[in-house]
């Protein structure tokens, strides 16, 4: 489904579809282990958000009901396409 024109975009136009934003999240529910939540955001080649993912531990383990994140991602991926607000 095409976004109407009206829908300002997310990343610039004309580039493909992609990547353009990523955070990534500790998960201190269990302090023997390390998990984390991943959530990448894409794009089209419209500019427009296309799917946003919720991976954890890089989707090797499904997603727990609770979850214990640090307020503050441990990675921040930003990509040149990305329009900033």
């Amino acid at each position: 489904m095409a976004a109407p024109e009206c829908v300002p975009g997310i990343s610039t136009k004309g580039l493909g579809s992609g990547l353009v934003f990523e955070a990534a999240f500790c998960d201190l529910s269990e302090s023997d282990k390390y998990r984390s939540l991943e959530v990448p955001l894409f794009s089209n080649d419209s500019g427009h958000l296309s799917s946003v993912e919720n991976d954890y531990c890089e989707s090797g383990l499904l997603i727990p009901e609770q979850m214990n994140l640090e307020s503050a991602p441990y990675l921040l991926l930003l990509c040149d396409s990305l329009i900033p607000a």
